[in-house]
């Protein structure tokens, strides 16, 4: 999110950002197992399967990406930031 955020806002902006953001979501974790699952997948895109698993074991509601299609045969919807952005709206 950094890296997106950084390309159009200063350091501080892309902190504040990601500061609020925090505060509506819960983080995913990465560990050992979850790397092991990851590599089980195979997916041509070893990040997202590490994503996945993370989002899998942390029971999480979605995973928001750019490359939804990257994500397959998954149990959890995986959302477009967009997507993401107007369910939390809606929420509030």
């Amino acid at each position: 999110m950094s890296y997106i955020l950084i390309r159009e806002n200063n350091i501080e902006n892309v902190y504040q950002a990601i500061e609020g953001l925090r505060e509506s979501v819960d983080v995913a974790t990465v560990s050992k197992d979850v790397i092991d699952k990851a590599l089980q997948l195979k997916w041509p895109d070893f990040e997202d399967a590490i994503h996945y698993q993370s989002a899998l074991g942390s029971k999480c509601d979605a995973i928001i990406s750019r490359n939804p299609q990257d994500f397959i045969d998954v149990e959890i919807p995986v959302l477009l930031p967009f997507q993401f952005l107007e369910s939390i709206q809606s929420d509030q």
